[in-house]
């Protein structure tokens, strides 16, 4: 007799960073909308204080605010960065996602990333996608003027990328 062969369902959880509310519609967005229509998105979100990128992920990734996880700011410097010496008497096992969130890569790769973890032989049961626009943008211009809007009808376009690739 044959085993039926079980499907998997991975869930992703993504946070596009500085995406406003007012950015959602139907012309310049409509690929991220049919995300939110066949998963979930949240209505509001308090952010954790401080509110650091990197601190809110975090906060999201584990349950647990800066207050209880130490985490407040998106840099670190190491003990070697700042000439200390260190001794450590119990090992913690750290996430190692912050390489990827901290060596920003281009959304395309990120894109192609997902769909490999997504379709692999031993796919995840949660993967968290950070992107960072259109904040970055938003940062070097201004929000919601035409460079930002275009940095988010970019990460539509990486959106339906990912729909296509998933739906062949």
């Amino acid at each position: 007799m044959q085993q039926k062969e079980e499907s998997h369902t991975s869930f992703t959880n993504n946070q596009f960073d500085g995406f406003g509310h007012s950015y959602l519609n139907e012309q310049d967005t409509p690929n991220i909308l049919k995300m939110a229509e066949c998963g979930s998105q949240a209505e509001h979100l308090i952010p954790s204080f401080p509110t650091k990128t990197y601190s809110n992920h975090y906060a999201i990734a584990t349950g647990l605010y800066p207050s209880n996880n130490g985490v407040i700011d998106n840099e670190f410097l190491t003990k070697d960065e700042v000439n200390l010496s260190f001794f450590q008497f119990f090992f913690f096992k750290t996430l190692d996602y912050r390489k990827n969130l901290i060596k920003r890569k281009a959304n395309s790769s990120k894109a192609n990333r997902v769909i490999d973890w997504l379709i692999s032989d031993s796919p995840p049961d949660l993967a968290m996608v950070y992107i960072e626009n259109p904040d970055e943008t938003g940062h070097e211009t201004r929000p919601g003027n035409e460079q930002v809007l275009k940095s988010t009808r970019t990460v539509d376009g990486n959106i339906r990328y990912i729909f296509d690739k998933l739906h062949k």
